[in-house]
């Protein structure tokens, strides 16, 4: 019925967007997300995420200032 090739290529290809998708909402701040159009609602408290991500800043900084001056 169906062609094999083009199940796999459909699920690859939904599976990317799916993934590319949950990427997108891990990464952004926001506080407050509807979905649905308000029927599934939820508070995420995003404090915790910027002081990880400030300190993650800085390792890289001094990781990267480190590698500047090895290769020199």
């Amino acid at each position: 019925m169906f062609d094999p090739v083009l199940v796999i290529s459909l699920a690859t290809i939904c599976s990317g967007i799916v993934v590319l998708s949950l990427r997108l909402c891990f990464k952004s701040k926001c506080s407050d997300v509807t979905l649905c159009a308000g029927l599934i609602s939820f508070h995420r408290d995003i404090a915790a995420e910027v002081v990880e991500d400030i300190a993650e800043l800085n390792q890289n900084k001094k990781t990267a200032s480190n590698k500047d001056l090895s290769i020199v």
